[in-house]
Protein backbone atom coordinates (compact mmCIF):
# COMPACT_ATOMS: atom_id res chain seq x y z
CA UNK A 1 0.00 0.00 0.00
CA UNK A 2 2.69 2.31 0.88
CA UNK A 3 4.76 1.43 -2.42
CA UNK A 4 1.29 2.40 -4.11
CA UNK A 5 1.29 5.79 -2.18
CA UNK A 6 4.92 6.33 -3.51
CA UNK A 7 3.84 5.55 -7.15
CA UNK A 8 0.85 7.84 -6.65
CA UNK A 9 2.22 10.74 -5.84
CA UNK A 10 4.95 10.14 -8.24
CA UNK A 11 2.59 9.96 -10.73
CA UNK A 12 1.36 13.18 -9.80
CA UNK A 13 4.56 15.06 -9.38
CA UNK A 14 5.37 14.00 -13.19
CA UNK A 15 1.98 15.44 -14.80
CA UNK A 16 2.77 18.82 -13.42
CA UNK A 17 1.01 19.09 -10.21
CA UNK A 18 2.81 22.47 -9.17
CA UNK A 19 1.07 23.20 -6.02
CA UNK A 20 1.38 19.51 -4.90
CA UNK A 21 5.11 19.69 -5.73
CA UNK A 22 5.45 22.80 -3.70
CA UNK A 23 4.09 20.96 -0.47
CA UNK A 24 5.76 17.85 -0.82
CA UNK A 25 9.20 19.55 -1.06
CA UNK A 26 8.45 21.37 2.67
CA UNK A 27 7.21 17.90 3.86
CA UNK A 28 9.81 16.41 2.30
CA UNK A 29 12.72 18.92 4.09
CA UNK A 30 11.13 18.49 7.17
CA UNK A 31 10.93 14.88 7.19
CA UNK A 32 14.49 14.37 5.89
CA UNK A 33 15.69 16.81 9.35
CA UNK A 34 13.64 14.34 11.40
CA UNK A 35 15.84 11.54 9.48
CA UNK A 36 18.56 13.40 10.21
CA UNK A 37 17.69 13.90 13.69
CA UNK A 38 17.45 9.76 13.85
CA UNK A 39 21.02 9.36 12.47
CA UNK A 40 22.35 11.80 14.98
CA UNK A 41 20.88 9.88 17.92
CA UNK A 42 21.94 6.70 16.90
CA UNK A 43 25.41 7.89 16.47
CA UNK A 44 25.03 10.04 19.88
CA UNK A 45 23.93 7.16 21.31
CA UNK A 46 26.52 4.58 20.16
CA UNK A 47 29.19 6.64 21.22
CA UNK A 48 27.80 7.10 24.72
CA UNK A 49 27.95 3.41 25.06
CA UNK A 50 24.07 3.93 25.81
CA UNK A 51 22.16 0.54 24.01
CA UNK A 52 18.54 1.62 25.01
CA UNK A 53 19.18 4.82 23.73
CA UNK A 54 20.43 3.39 20.25
CA UNK A 55 17.75 0.61 20.23
CA UNK A 56 14.81 3.43 20.64
CA UNK A 57 15.94 4.89 17.20
CA UNK A 58 14.27 1.38 15.93
CA UNK A 59 10.80 0.37 15.10
CA UNK A 60 9.36 -2.10 17.61
CA UNK A 61 9.74 -4.83 15.10
CA UNK A 62 12.91 -3.23 13.27
CA UNK A 63 16.20 -5.54 12.04
CA UNK A 64 19.78 -4.43 12.74
CA UNK A 65 21.91 -6.36 10.13
CA UNK A 66 25.66 -6.56 11.09
CA UNK A 67 28.67 -7.38 9.33
CA UNK A 68 29.78 -11.08 9.78
CA UNK A 69 26.93 -11.56 12.24
CA UNK A 70 23.24 -13.00 13.04
CA UNK A 71 20.39 -10.23 12.66
CA UNK A 72 18.82 -8.68 15.78
CA UNK A 73 15.04 -8.77 14.83
CA UNK A 74 13.18 -6.26 16.93
CA UNK A 75 13.93 -3.37 19.07
CA UNK A 76 14.63 -5.70 22.61
CA UNK A 77 16.46 -7.87 20.06
CA UNK A 78 19.05 -5.00 18.95
CA UNK A 79 19.44 -3.46 22.67
CA UNK A 80 20.40 -6.56 23.89
CA UNK A 81 23.13 -6.71 20.60
CA UNK A 82 24.41 -3.38 21.93
CA UNK A 83 24.72 -3.98 25.56
CA UNK A 84 26.73 -6.77 24.43
CA UNK A 85 29.11 -5.10 22.33
CA UNK A 86 29.04 -1.86 25.22
CA UNK A 87 30.24 -4.48 27.85
CA UNK A 88 32.98 -5.39 25.63
CA UNK A 89 34.16 -2.34 23.79
CA UNK A 90 33.92 1.35 24.12
CA UNK A 91 33.17 3.23 20.65
CA UNK A 92 33.51 5.70 18.71
CA UNK A 93 32.05 6.18 15.73
CA UNK A 94 31.17 9.11 13.14
CA UNK A 95 29.08 8.92 10.12
CA UNK A 96 28.77 10.59 6.70
CA UNK A 97 25.58 10.52 5.32
CA UNK A 98 25.61 9.85 1.41
CA UNK A 99 22.24 10.30 0.23
CA UNK A 100 19.21 10.36 2.26
CA UNK A 101 15.09 10.33 0.63
CA UNK A 102 11.74 10.06 1.36
CA UNK A 103 9.04 8.89 -0.51
CA UNK A 104 5.86 8.98 1.29
CA UNK A 105 5.92 6.77 4.70
CA UNK A 106 9.21 5.30 3.76
CA UNK A 107 12.67 6.74 3.89
CA UNK A 108 16.44 5.93 3.51
CA UNK A 109 19.71 7.08 4.44
CA UNK A 110 22.99 5.57 3.10
CA UNK A 111 26.55 6.81 3.36
CA UNK A 112 29.45 5.57 5.15
CA UNK A 113 31.39 4.92 8.64
CA UNK A 114 34.45 5.03 10.55
CA UNK A 115 34.37 3.08 13.71
CA UNK A 116 37.29 2.39 16.54
CA UNK A 117 36.29 -0.13 19.24
CA UNK A 118 38.56 0.40 22.39
CA UNK A 119 38.40 -3.08 24.33
CA UNK A 120 37.39 -2.07 28.11
CA UNK A 121 39.82 -5.22 29.36
CA UNK A 122 42.99 -3.26 27.93
CA UNK A 123 44.62 -4.03 24.64
CA UNK A 124 44.51 -2.20 21.49
CA UNK A 125 41.48 -0.35 19.35
CA UNK A 126 40.55 -2.19 16.65
CA UNK A 127 39.45 0.56 13.71
CA UNK A 128 36.99 -0.13 10.63
CA UNK A 129 35.73 2.02 7.69
CA UNK A 130 32.69 1.17 5.88
CA UNK A 131 29.36 1.87 4.53
CA UNK A 132 25.78 1.29 5.35
CA UNK A 133 22.04 1.67 4.19
CA UNK A 134 19.10 2.54 6.45
CA UNK A 135 15.30 2.41 5.97
CA UNK A 136 12.46 4.31 7.71
CA UNK A 137 9.51 4.19 8.37
CA UNK A 138 6.82 6.87 9.15
CA UNK A 139 5.30 5.69 12.84
CA UNK A 140 1.17 6.74 13.42
CA UNK A 141 3.03 9.79 15.33
CA UNK A 142 4.75 11.30 12.52
CA UNK A 143 8.12 10.42 13.90
CA UNK A 144 10.70 8.31 11.61
CA UNK A 145 12.20 4.95 13.31
CA UNK A 146 14.50 2.57 11.81
CA UNK A 147 12.90 -0.38 10.01
CA UNK A 148 16.24 -1.71 9.16
CA UNK A 149 20.12 -0.75 9.38
CA UNK A 150 22.65 -3.06 7.29
CA UNK A 151 26.25 -1.87 7.44
CA UNK A 152 29.58 -3.88 6.67
CA UNK A 153 32.93 -3.13 6.55
CA UNK A 154 35.47 -1.77 3.31
CA UNK A 155 37.78 -4.23 4.43
CA UNK A 156 37.94 -7.66 6.95
CA UNK A 157 38.67 -6.56 10.49
CA UNK A 158 40.64 -8.40 12.69
CA UNK A 159 38.82 -8.76 15.99
CA UNK A 160 40.44 -10.18 19.19
CA UNK A 161 39.36 -13.58 20.09
CA UNK A 162 37.88 -12.40 23.91
CA UNK A 163 35.28 -10.39 21.85
CA UNK A 164 31.78 -11.41 23.04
Amino acid sequence: MRLISGLMLLLALVAGGQSLAHAQMADTAADLAAIAQVREALVAADNAGDATAFAAQFAEDGALLPSNEPAAMGRAAVEAHLQQQHAAMAPTLAVTSREANVAGDIGYDTGSYTLTLTPKAGGDPISADGKYIVTLGRQADGSWKIRNLIYNENAPVAMPAAMP
